[in-house]
């Protein structure tokens, strides 16, 4: 999940038992990350100043090969040259916030299983 101006970017949901690696990441980033940016106006797109928490697959040398191209000198995240980022700072992310939200309204009656889960999230989503 993203939030982009006054976009909020679509969540994806991986399968079960799948471990984000170095190469999945960066395959997001080549493959689905413009697929997700489809309906932001082409003016705002150079704009973007990708943010990303610490994760070692978003921290990797091939994802941050990726990320230099698509977002040369913005980019805020572990090994930036625009911002460090700490790796570990919710109150500095404003879309956490929004996640706490979504969280907030899901949880307000308890999914079922993972299906009802997901189908929760994305009616909240549709929402903003």
């Amino acid at each position: 999940m993203g939030i982009l101006d006054i976009y909020v970017i679509e969540s994806l949901f991986f399968l079960e038992d799948i471990n984000i690696t170095a190469e999945i990441y960066s395959i997001f980033l080549v493959e689905t990350l413009p697929y997700l940016l489809e309906d932001v106006p082409l003016v705002i797109i150079p704009n973007i100043i990708f943010q990303q928490d610490g994760h070692p697959a978003h921290s990797s040398l091939l994802a941050q090969t990726v990320l230099n191209q698509k977002f040369p000198n913005r980019l805020i995240g572990i090994h930036s040259t625009l911002q460090e980022w700490p790796p570990c700072s919710p109150d500095l992310t404003p879309v956490d916030f929004f996640v706490c939200y979504i969280r907030d309204q899901v949880h307000d009656s308890l999914p079922r299983n993972r299906n009802d889960l997901i189908q929760k999230i994305q009616k909240q989503q549709m929402k903003k």
